[in-house]
């Protein structure tokens, strides 16, 4: 294992959207496995897998300097739209200590057929305290909640992640919509891995 610093405020001088850092650095297909990205504070830690050459150690710091959060976020987050279906995922672990939402994934529909719709969550969630709550919601076009989680972890750490998953049926207008998971804390460290997000039309 092997872990690479950065600093939100100094590295990135336009801010970071974790989804899109994170796509962009499986995408570019390192030749040591990308195992995750943990934000905590003002310190982003990029983890491998094992240590990696002189020219990927180069190649990761041009893409934090390249990362612009707000071209690559509609790009990175976009599910596969199969006729009126979709999924999205993001695997790797995130991790913050807002007590406000964010994002960790986003689907994005586009020209969607007005008619109900089964929209289904699943996520791995930890926390680094036992003394507050792990949060999380399942939001529609910035507004509707489908589900909200408030929870305490039984055990806090990063090795007891807990999974949650469900679903909700909801009734949608023709044309284009986003599906968000969110997470965040009450206090401490919030961590979510295996983030998938599905939809499709029942009617």
């Amino acid at each position: 294992m092997a872990n690479y610093i950065y600093s939100e405020s100094g590295d990135f001088s336009n801010g970071v959207n974790l989804t899109c850092l994170d796509k962009s650095i499986e995408e570019y297909g390192f030749g040591t496995p990308f195992t995750g990205i943990i934000h905590e504070a003002d310190v982003i830690t990029i983890m491998f897998n094992g240590s990696l050459g002189t020219n990927d150690q180069d190649d990761l710091d041009i893409i934090i300097t390249n990362h612009d959060p707000d071209n690559c976020a509609e790009e990175s987050d976009i599910g596969t739209v199969i006729g009126a279906a979709g999924d999205a995922e993001s695997l790797t672990q995130s991790s913050t200590n807002s007590t406000s939402p964010i994002r960790k994934l986003r689907m994005s529909m586009t020209d969607l057929p007005s008619g109900r719709y089964r929209i289904g969550w699943y996520y791995e969630w930890a926390l680094g305290s036992a003394s507050s709550d792990f949060r999380a919601r399942v939001q529609i076009n910035d507004t509707t909640d489908l589900m909200y989680q408030s929870q305490e972890a039984k055990d806090p750490g990063t090795d007891q992640s807990m999974p949650a998953s469900g679903y909700a049926y909801i009734d949608l207008t023709e044309g284009n919509h986003d599906i968000d998971l969110d997470y965040w804390a009450e206090s401490n460290t919030a961590y979510i891995k295996n983030a998938r997000l599905e939809i499709w039309r029942a009617a």
